[in-house]
């Protein structure tokens, strides 16, 4: 038999996607990259918030469309746990259901592949589809409440692996040839009790040329310990991904942030001592948000000139407790909010990539022309356009000529 699959969301859900190729290969399915040649359509998905909610429906609908009488449509992910019981009266065309908690124990003659109870996690086996990095779990869930957030509805409460099986799965991926793992979770700064640094003390401690890159650092976990540990260990990128959401105290406390601008500004001047790389994410248009809220935030933004940005517009979904705050911020004025912090954005970026010109950098090779260095996650941040074709996988320095918005030139 063979396998189309299609993964949409974030890097959480390409682990799943990885976990149930695995489980299909030990059935004997291969994959292939053209919907006509497969016998199963599988679809990963994603609905974290409406926009994703959109894409996963019609992605599964386009799919589902082209479906042969013969071929099986295959759907898993964040959809399914959130809404089981909704889905299969309005998209019968779906054979089988796979939700978060099941992606390791799937069965094709099964409808529903369900488990109430939260996943437990051990060293995940997997099909990596991300060469020359690959994502390692290191947790999963949330126990914070953020007003808008609906991860731990899909995702359950937050459970972790062991110190032992990280190092265990790492090294199945260094012994495989993956040269920069990339740590995530909901929340990975609070793994070990708030003690994050003590695992990746202990990767550092490993032999051998490669990069370890930590995504999704909650605030108020970052210690100063873990911030000396991310830039002085031998092997830890100095990149820092830390999701602030707003600067506004009022809008922080009504979205169950617990940290105050106080607290976000000195965590950020510690920051600025060291060369290191910071990435955060905002949501605009937030309930109650005034222009004075935003304007702070345009500020912060300006005076810190963050590395990267990501922004979003406020998403109102269902059983979160933002959905019943009643001031809401019309549509206009968030994509307005939006457009403007991404274009203040552009230009910081642009002035603030300037300071590499001339400058060599050790970089990882993603494709035969592009490169990243310290500065930029993979999939999510910028790139280093690269002179010649170089082996993928490979580690070199270079000597970058000139800039953009977004990306460096060799």
């Amino acid at each position: 038999m063979k396998c189309y699959s299609v993964n949409l969301g974030c890097p959480k859900n390409l682990v799943d996607t990885e976990n149930i190729l695995h489980e299909l290969s030990k059935q004997n399915i291969k994959f292939v990259y053209n919907p006509q040649e497969a016998d199963i359509l599988f679809v990963n998905t994603c609905a974290f918030i409406q926009k994703a909610i959109k894409e996963s429906i019609h992605t599964i609908l386009e799919i589902a469309q082209n479906k042969k009488e013969n071929q099986k449509l295959i759907v898993a992910g964040c959809l399914i746990s959130r809404f089981k019981n909704q889905i299969e009266p309005q998209i019968p065309e779906i054979d089988v259901f796979i939700d978060t908690n099941s992606v390791d124990s799937i069965s094709l003659d099964k409808k529903f592949n369900y488990c109430n109870s939260a996943r437990q996690f051990g060293v995940e086996k997997r099909i990596v589809t991300t060469y020359p990095y690959a994502y390692l779990r290191i947790s999963d869930g949330c126990n914070h409440r953020c007003s808008f957030c609906t991860i731990p509805q899909i995702r359950g409460p937050y459970r972790e692996k062991s110190i032992n099986d990280i190092k265990d799965e790492f090294l199945q991926l260094i012994d495989s040839g993956i040269k920069e793992v990339v740590l995530i979770a909901q929340d990975t700064s609070c793994y070990n009790n708030n003690n994050l640094s003590a695992l990746l003390k202990d990767l550092s401690k490993i032999n051998g040329d490669f990069w370890v890159r930590v995504l999704y650092l909650y605030p108020s976990s970052i210690t100063d310990e873990l911030i000396e540990t991310i830039v002085f260990s031998k092997n830890i990128v100095p990149y820092f991904d830390i999701p602030l959401q707003h600067v506004s105290d009022k809008i922080l406390k009504l979205m169950r942030r617990n940290y105050s601008k106080k607290f976000i500004c000195e965590l950020f001047d510690k920051l600025s001592r060291y060369d290191v790389a910071i990435r955060s994410t905002f949501i605009v248009g937030f309930p109650y948000e005034e222009e004075k809220d935003f304007k702070e935030l345009l500020d912060f933004v300006q005076n810190y000139k963050i590395d990267r940005l990501g922004a979003f517009e406020y998403s109102k979904e269902e059983n979160t407790k933002s959905a019943s705050y009643s001031a809401s911020v019309a549509y206009n004025i968030r994509r307005k909010r939006r457009a403007l912090l991404l274009s203040t954005q552009k230009n910081l970026s642009k002035e603030n990539l300037k300071r590499f010109v001339g400058k060599k950098l050790k970089v990882i090779v993603d494709s035969p022309k592009t490169a990243r260095s310290y500065l930029d996650a993979p999939e999510i941040d910028g790139s280093i356009k690269l002179k010649h074709e170089r082996s993928v996988g490979e580690f070199t320095d270079i000597v970058i000529s000139k800039s953009s918005f977004y990306d460096l030139f060799e």
